[in-house]
């Protein structure tokens, strides 16, 4: 792992800037680029950048900057300029379980904001991309008129909320970056957990059940604890506003006239008077049904605060989709909310044209390229009939980043799963003629363009390929797949090895023949290259690797890495090879198996493998 830069380690800004000197990020300028691409002030004026005691003396308030006001709350959460309701209910929703809110602000580390030993650098935990990274700022924050012009608190001198904002941006590029989103991507990049979408029509029931659940604390027979719910509202009708995403804070049941009415608590992120005006809404006459006992007892408030009540029938009537985030091990292992037993892997891979970028089963010449992973489940779950509970979720990496940077959208995603024996494998992954004969047994609920797609399944206990696609074969992007299950599981990618036939065995060295023994060869390979390139006289890495096995006398087998690392070096736009190319690879392989092979000869040792060995020389 690379050693940090100085300024991307909290401890080491500390040690540079005592004596008063005050960080400077420069990883995230104080540009107006790292807000908008385009200026969007009036005049074309540019966003002034405050430190956060700074703000304070221009507004003339009294009170010392804190990170936090009598710490955090969803009512600190307040929108800005910036299309990011969906980030905002998120953090809303984070704030109620106090350890989760607290590892990601790293409250300890930040302990010194705002003293006479702050140099104005601060560190947040946000997981991204499959692990836990460190995010250090600068409390520079961008202000128009003395006033903050994204997230921000109630209290004007707390400001844990605009700089986690400003953490999260300079982890996407900008704060431009985080306009539109789904909750849950915001909520798993908070805990590390896992996030499900649901349809509100379709789960009415399953709802209310979660109530009783919540209500009791009975939470034990969930895949997780759920910890985050989200939503986004589909009618724009009393007070809601249509297509914003809200956060689910509460949900009780009170007594009115010996009969139990269930309630869900809604807060609007934006923190202010638009409030749902419906039944059980903060103005509604049905409060007045209840006992000041049962008041007390729900904590009723009504403030143009953006938080209200309303009943489940109208809770569904007026809301289209709830996203759920289950606490995983990862978070668990954190130090933040409930352990669990359950087993959880994480995979990453990659999609790179002309290698590993398949496509769905709809293609099936290069489905087989694809990464595929291997799941054995051993062991039934207690209480299955044998079966074995899988959790899958593929989640492409870095998108949104991409997006804001170089336009590139979110590819359409989703996964197939086939059972699978040792021979299915005996080359190491499967082929084009196993997809051929065998359906998949699961495959993910859809293809989408979301960031992530999540799939659970009941299997037997067996050996399982997880095949993770894009739609269309040739789209490029990186990406990880988390595997849970509730008994010990194995994971691991598959590949064939490299196989390259010894001296003696081969028809032709191919770096030391004759003339005419090369231009044999050259022929011998054209007409199959030709055979197989179609009208534009270029392969893929599919039919790449059929013309080493073919062409050769005992085959040349090569592993996906070395032949993203031949796409990587050779391939044009299109992902493609011609013959020249194809040639010049043979020749490089060949030479550089003889160079390793001689090396170990002489008595050299090697500090890699063969197929490290290829992959780096192939690059070059």
């Amino acid at each position: 792992m690379p050693r940090k830069q100085w300024y991307e380690d909290l401890n080491e800004i500390k040690r540079r800037c005592r004596g008063g000197q005050l960080f400077e990020d420069p990883e995230f300028p104080t540009i107006d680029s790292k807000v908008f691409k385009k200026r969007v002030l009036p005049g074309g004026q540019s966003f002034e950048w405050l430190r956060p005691q700074e703000l304070l003396d221009r507004q003339e308030v009294k009170e010392k900057a804190q990170l936090l006001v009598g710490g955090a709350s969803r009512l600190d959460i307040n929108q800005g300029m910036l299309g990011d309701c969906w980030f905002l209910a998120a953090v809303a929703s984070l704030t109620q379980e106090e350890k989760l809110i607290n590892r990601v602000l790293c409250l300890d580390d930040n302990a010194d904001f705002g003293s006479s030993n702050y140099c104005g650098a601060l560190k947040f935990n946000i997981w991204q991309d499959g692990e836990w990274t460190e995010v250090v700022i600068d409390d520079r924050l961008p202000t128009y008129r003395n006033k903050l012009v994204f997230m921000h608190s109630k209290e004007k001198n707390e400001f844990w909320s605009a700089l986690l904002e400003k953490a999260y941006a300079k982890l996407q590029g900008s704060y431009e970056a985080l306009k539109g989103g789904q909750t849950i991507e915001a909520m798993e990049d908070f805990t590390g957990g896992l996030g499900e979408d649901f349809d509100m029509k379709k789960m009415r029931d399953g709802m209310r059940d979660y109530q009783k659940r919540e209500e009791c604390e009975k939470q034990k027979k969930e895949l997780f604890p759920i910890i985050q719910k989200g939503l986004r509202q589909a009618k724009g009708d009393l007070g809601l506003v249509k297509g914003h995403a809200y956060s689910v804070t509460g949900a009780t049941c009170v007594n009115v006239h010996g009969e139990e009415v269930q309630l869900v608590r809604v807060r609007n992120p934006w923190g202010n008077e638009r409030e749902w005006e419906g039944a059980w809404g903060d103005k509604s006459s049905e409060w007045r049904q209840l006992s000041e006992s049962e008041k007390r007892r729900v904590n009723l408030q009504f403030d143009d605060d953006g938080e209200f009540w309303m009943s489940f029938e109208d809770f569904f009537k007026y809301f289209d989709k709830l996203e759920i985030c289950h606490l995983g091990p990862d978070s668990a292992r954190k130090g933040g909310g409930q352990a669990n037993n359950w087993e959880g892997r994480t995979e990453k891979g990659a999609w790179i044209r002309g290698s590993s970028a398949g496509g769905c089963r709809n293609f099936l010449n290069t489905f087989a390229m694809n990464p595929q992973f291997r799941v054995d489940l051993q062991d039934a779950d207690d209480d299955a009939d044998d079966k074995c509970s899988l959790t899958v979720a593929l989640m492409q990496t870095k998108r949104r980043k991409l997006k804001a940077e170089e336009g590139k959208p979110m590819l359409t995603i989703g996964f197939s799963i086939y059972k699978v024996t040792d021979e299915d494998l005996k080359t190491g992954r499967a082929e084009r003629d196993y997809f051929a004969y065998h359906a998949s047994t699961a495959r993910s609920p859809v293809f989408i363009n979301s960031r992530e797609v999540t799939g659970r399944y009941m299997l037997d206990p067996g050996s399982y390929l997880i095949i993770p696609t894009t739609f269309e074969p040739g789209h490029q992007g990186e990406f990880i797949v988390r595997i849970f299950a509730e008994k010990p599981v194995t994971t691991g990618k598959v590949d064939v090895k490299t196989s390259i036939h010894s001296r003696e065995d081969r028809k032709s060295k191919y770096v030391s023949n004759s003339k005419e023994e090369n231009e044999a060869m050259d022929a011998s390979f054209k007409q199959l290259f030709m055979k197989l390139a179609g009208a534009d006289r270029e392969i893929d890495a599919f039919e790449l690797q059929q013309i080493l096995t073919t062409a050769t006398k005992k085959g040349l087998s090569l592993p996906q890495p070395i032949l993203d690392s031949i796409a990587a070096r050779f391939n044009n736009k299109e992902g493609k090879l011609n013959f020249d190319d194809f040639l010049q690879i043979i020749c490089r392989i060949y030479s550089l198996k003889d160079t390793f092979d001689k090396h170990l000869e002489r008595g050299g040792k090697a500090s890699f493998t063969l197929d490290e060995y290829l992959r780096g020389a192939l690059t070059l």
